[in-house]
């Protein structure tokens, strides 16, 4: 009984056939694992998902000094609005942040990759973080939960990445 009766023309189209999408898979860009989205597996990506947790893991210790060290020297921030009341730069990241680490206890912080866009020297990362934390307030202990998205972007400083807004 012969299998392919079209000789070795048809093994070797059904050959291909069946080798093809795996030869198709191994031309695909290789993505970083883990990150619940398709991200391109590039050094300047890779880079910038390290920023992330090393802001993550920052916070966590309360790390001032670490979380400061992510951020440019251009940093600043508008606290998402228009009135430039609230708005401070580097400086006034390390003076909030002080502030608000003294206000808190037992922070943990989960981040999820919404989306991260590379366009030369600039980033720009979508991400959802859930952030839970023991508030002190004048009547007590309180134990709080945040949930929100947030936008950060960054810029290349010689090879590293830094935060420029959106700590």
């Amino acid at each position: 009984m012969q299998l392919f009766s079209s000789g070795p023309r048809l093994l070797g189209l059904c050959l291909a056939l069946l080798a093809g999408p795996g030869l198709l898979a191994g031309c695909s860009p290789k993505r970083i694992p883990g990150l619940g989205i398709s991200v391109d597996d590039t050094p300047d990506n890779r880079a910038i998902v390290q920023v992330l947790k090393d802001y993550a893991e920052a916070f966590e210790a309360k790390d001032l000094e670490r979380l400061v060290g992510l951020a440019s020297e251009s940093y600043f921030e508008t606290a998402g609005t228009p009135d430039p009341v609230d708005d401070y730069n580097r400086d006034g990241l390390r003076a909030k942040m002080t502030e608000y680490f003294k206000t808190i206890d037992k922070p943990t912080v989960s981040l999820t990759l919404k989306s991260l866009k590379v366009e030369e020297q600039r980033a720009t990362v979508d991400y959802q973080y859930v952030c839970r934390y023991l508030m002190k307030l004048p009547s007590g202990e309180r134990w709080q939960v945040t949930d929100e998205l947030a936008r950060m972007e960054l810029e290349k400083v010689g090879q590293d990445w830094k935060i420029t807004r959106g700590m």
